[in-house]
């Protein structure tokens, strides 16, 4: 069984969030908003 939790993201957390998406952004736009899904999505 798999346990689910709850996670609350730090506004620095955020912060680190969109920098990596903006560094990955640099090179692939489409990449970049795949990632903030994946990561978003499972901080929620």
């Amino acid at each position: 069984m798999i346990k689910e939790y709850t996670v609350n993201l730090t506004k620095e957390a955020e912060t680190d969030l969109e920098e990596i998406v903006s560094y990955i952004a640099k090179d692939s736009i489409q990449n970049a908003l795949k990632i903030f899904d994946r990561l978003h999505s499972r901080s929620l």
